[in-house]
């Protein structure tokens, strides 16, 4: 694995790094020479992360955390510190996707998508973010493209229009929160971006990516006719987190294919 970018001496965490875009950051982080620190729910899938890495000859290490729990995510990020003496990186990739849950009311899936996507988003980046202030810091946040459009409906039936509806509004929250933590805590050293991926190849989208009438009318929605790779949306992440990006915060880049600008 070849690093486009060079985080030696840096402590990375990857928050939501035990599989999907978050374990392609940490595996490309480690690779360009950072310590990463992968904090997930899944303990045991943040385990095998960092055993791969360690295997390969980088550092890393596994910590349990609910980001959706305020006192999980201040209880990692305090663990981390100890270990690391010193946080640089954050990544945040916690999150679910939009599919409705079995008998789940319109609020019942709309709340739980809130609760995830942002409110865990929020406890990570102000749990991370008390232990950068004054020493600086880069924050990168992986909001949507759904942030940005309301993307076509994948599942039939009202549980994929309360998913969706759901999701589009914690990803757009994401975003504004980013552009907010930005502004107001640049006078702590801290740069906060985020990252607004389109269609791409993970664990969240294997099942309708798996359905070969849908993915091609997906492809064949996006400019570029393809859905992404993990590694491509994580090229844009390390560059936001490296300091090839180092007067730029704020800012939400979309990596898309194009899909928001047909």
């Amino acid at each position: 694995m070849k690093a486009a970018f060079d985080f030696s001496g840096k402590n990375c965490v990857v928050a939501g790094g035990a599989s999907g875009i978050g374990r392609s950051t940490a595996e490309h982080l480690a690779a360009a020479g950072a310590n990463v620190a992968i904090a997930d729910l899944n303990l045991e899938g943040a385990q095998q992360a960092a055993e791969k890495i360690c295997t390969l000859g980088g550092r890393a290490e596994a910590f349990r955390m609910n980001a959706a729990d305020p006192e999980s995510a201040a209880n990692a990020a305090e663990q981390i510190q100890r270990n690391f003496q010193q946080i640089h990186c954050l990544v945040n990739s916690v999150g679910i996707g939009a599919k409705a849950r079995e008998g789940e009311s319109f609020q019942e899936t709309f709340e739980r998508l809130i609760k995830v996507n942002l409110m865990g988003m929020f406890y990570s980046c102000s749990a991370f973010a008390e232990h950068m202030m004054g020493k600086g810091g880069t924050i990168v946040n992986i909001a949507s493209m759904s942030a940005t459009i309301v993307p076509a409906k994948t599942r039939p039936g009202r549980g994929g229009e309360y998913g969706l509806i759901g999701y589009c509004t914690s990803k757009g929250a994401v975003k504004m929160m980013t552009k907010s933590m930005a502004m107001l805590w640049s006078e702590y050293g801290i740069r906060a971006n985020s990252v607004s991926p389109g269609y791409v190849d993970t664990p969240l989208t294997a099942e309708p990516h798996s359905n070969p009438e849908l993915r091609k009318k997906l492809e064949d929605s996006v400019p570029l006719r393809r859905i992404a790779r993990p590694e491509e949306i994580v090229q844009v992440i390390l560059f936001l987190l490296s300091d090839a990006s180092g007067y730029i915060t704020g800012e939400d880049i979309l990596a898309d294919g194009g899909f928001t600008s047909r």
